[in-house]
């Protein structure tokens, strides 16, 4: 992860970050909610921003360990 000034127009900046989050669930009866609210992230395109892509968020894989 990277951690980047990005410059949103008319002199302001803005503190952002380039790359790839890991969330970890603790409890498998959490899994299918926090699986819910990332789908629905997706499908609604939550994010802060639409003009500059603010928060897009894309469910890569996902791993059960333990």
């Amino acid at each position: 992860m990277k951690i980047i000034d990005l410059n949103i127009g008319r002199g302001r900046i803005a503190k952002t970050f380039l790359g790839v989050v890991t969330y970890g669930v603790y409890g498998r009866e959490n899994l299918s909610d926090v699986l819910a609210l990332i789908r629905l992230g997706e499908l609604v395109n939550v994010r802060k921003s639409r003009g500059i892509e603010f928060g897009h968020i894309k469910l890569l894989n996902m791993k059960v360990v333990g």
